[in-house]
């Protein structure tokens, strides 16, 4: 328990938790109608106001260039957590990535014994040119 002492010399008890509800910021969402807004009117702003609209609605240039690109791609933007995949997706996910380790294997088996009968090659055919294979 902490203690505070009260200006008549009075000593008062104070918990050593606090009940204040702390409010966490979260992260700033844009609607698509604010987007379009800012971006219109980024493009007709002259040039030295442009900073000026990015302070005043507290943007970054950055961020702002990345909304042009996705409307140049004709995309929406992307809000929320990434959908997570289904069963049967990872399911085939899990077998393609099955087989891909199979093939390399296959792969490497095939590089290892052709590299064999290149050597083999090489030693029944001491008379012939090296540069031929």
């Amino acid at each position: 328990m902490k203690t505070e002492t009260v200006a008549n010399g009075q000593v008062k008890g104070t918990s050593s938790r606090s009940t204040e509800v702390i409010v966490r910021p979260l992260r700033r969402q844009f609607t698509e109608g604010y987007i379009d807004a800012i971006l219109q009117e980024l493009e007709v702003a002259p040039h030295g106001e442009k900073g000026m609209i990015l302070r005043r609605e507290g943007l970054y240039s950055k961020q702002v260039s990345a909304w042009k690109k996705q409307r140049e791609r004709g995309e929406n933007v992307k809000r929320g957590p990434k959908a997570k995949l289904g069963i049967d997706m990872r399911k085939e996910l899990a077998q393609r990535e099955r087989e891909i380790a199979r093939l390399r294997r296959k792969l490497e088996q095939a590089e290892i014994i052709i590299d064999v009968q290149k050597k083999v090659a090489s030693l029944l055919r001491p008379g012939l040119d090296r540069n031929v294979l």
